[in-house]
């Protein structure tokens, strides 16, 4: 089997606790208020699953230089250094589920900017548990099928994907991909309907049994 696995709430705590932080310490670093912050904040996409704009740590400290004075260049070494240990932020579980699959079938799947989520991988110490972090800004399921179809994959191989927000999910399962919904109870996107998904589980212990039974 070939797993397929989001970061983004899925692995580390990024809505509820990553993201406040992060903003908490911008309002310090440049004197804008939480509200200025949250709403040059607005101006991202986010993964809605439209093309538009990802986040961007350099464009965000732009946007906000427009609205208070201070010096951008040392505001953006200072915000870059926030994200060199996020170790705090990872759920706990995540490296025992981690450490239970071979790295080399295992793909980290995370939609954003480019330097910005890599950025955050490095930050979080999981890189080390995948044979490829790919960054998207497009479906993730097309993606997935051109790796398969780049990587080589046996014509009967089972491919997991697993993701907190069910949008991810659009046309996954016409390829073929099984789909895993991680429904935290904690996720600010748990209310979301997952017509998409195959399985919903809660917690990493839940999806390595999925994961198993899958095998079998």
């Amino acid at each position: 089997m070939k797993y397929f696995f989001d970061f983004d709430d899925f692995f580390i705590d990024t809505e509820n606790r990553l993201a406040p932080d992060f903003f908490q310490f911008l309002t310090s670093l440049t004197g804008a208020t939480q509200e200025e912050v949250h709403q040059t904040y607005k101006q991202f996409s986010g993964a809605h699953f439209t093309k538009g704009i990802p986040y961007s740590l350099e464009q965000h400290i732009d946007f906000l230089a427009e609205l208070r004075s201070f010096d951008t260049e040392r505001v953006k070494e200072k915000a870059h250094a926030f994200f060199i240990d996020l170790t705090k932020y990872v759920f706990e579980g995540t490296e025992i589920f981690l450490q239970s699959l071979p790295k080399e079938d295992v793909y980290l799947l995370t939609y954003g900017e480019l330097s910005f989520q890599n950025l955050k991988v490095d930050g979080s110490g999981l890189r080390k548990y995948f044979r490829e972090v790919v960054v998207v800004e497009e479906s993730k399921p097309v993606v997935i099928e051109r790796i398969i179809k780049r990587d080589h994959f046996f014509p009967k191989e089972r491919v997991i994907f697993g993701d907190n927000r069910c949008g991810h999910f659009t046309g996954a399962r016409k390829r073929g991909i099984i789909t895993v919904h991680l429904k935290r109870e904690t996720d600010i996107f748990n209310s979301e309907i997952c017509l998409e998904s195959e399985y919903i589980v809660n917690n990493f212990e839940e999806l390595l049994q999925v994961l198993k039974n899958v095998a079998v």
